[in-house]
């Protein structure tokens, strides 16, 4: 069994995974029919996807009103067209801040603090609050995703590209300090079955919109599966702790 380093804060040593070691889920709408019908029911899939976002507390749109969200695309999209840019989706456009894209997610990063961060990135941790003064990059999100749209395919697709919901971290900044993997496990559990419940109902809402494929693509990485992220190989949802959760705790 293995042992892990004590600390009073593991998420000073969160980190994107090095090299090319991610977790990609795939959920795919394959065909012209499929990729029509979902075109129908685009603004409906979206709206529900938001709601399940608000319930968990992933990936949060930064840009969106729902009565005004069509025009508001719309005049979006005319003028990324005028600029030769085309290929804008409502998914893109509800992450949509400036010239960068924003994920925002709830996390626990510090079981003192007593009560959740509104997070965009972990290395160094940033909150939304802050992004009017920091630079925002396209790594170190905490959770992302994207719909990629083709003539005879759609696809939604989420990364986990980052070993914050993992029990324990191995990385480049645990070992310039310590020889064992630094114990995460606090943190994750207030974080890590929320986000295999999110997984779960994502998947639900894409196959209940049309969506006919699903893959799971797991580059080089352990304690992944299909279902979320695994707990000594097994995948906990939220509904399985919520109980005993302390108040402040629970978001969901």
């Amino acid at each position: 069994m293995k042992k892990y380093e004590k600390v009073r804060n593991s998420s000073e040593y969160w980190i994107d995974f090095e090299a090319e070691l991610s977790t990609y889920y795939h959920y795919k709408w394959l065909g012209k029919r499929s990729v029509n019908a979902f075109n129908i029911s685009e603004l409906d899939f979206i709206k529900k996807y938001v709601l399940l976002t608000y319930k968990y507390g992933f990936v949060t749109p930064i840009n969106y009103s729902e009565e005004n969200l069509l025009m508001e695309f719309e005049n979006y999209k005319l003028k990324n067209e005028s600029n030769g840019i085309f290929g804008s989706n409502l998914m893109f456009y509800i992450y949509k801040y400036g010239n960068d894209l924003v994920y925002s997610s709830k996390l626990f990063t510090d079981l003192s603090d007593k009560e959740y961060k509104i997070v965009v990135q972990i290395n160094p941790i940033t909150e939304l609050k802050d992004i009017g003064i920091t630079s925002i990059g396209y790594g170190s999100i905490p959770l992302r995703i994207e719909m990629i749209k083709k003539t005879e395919e759609i696809e939604v697709v989420c990364y986990l590209d980052n070993d914050i919901f993992n029990l324990w971290i191995d990385n480049k900044k645990t070992k310039c300090e310590f020889e064992k993997p630094v114990d995460n496990s606090e943190l994750a559990y207030l974080n890590t079955p929320r986000l295999n419940s999110f997984l779960r109902d994502l998947k639900k809402l894409c196959f209940d919109f049309g969506a006919n494929d699903f893959e799971f693509e797991n580059l080089g990485l352990q304690d992944f599966s299909e279902n979320g992220v695994l707990f000594d190989g097994e995948v906990i949802y939220y509904e399985d702790i919520v109980e005993i959760l302390e108040p402040h705790q629970k978001i969901v």
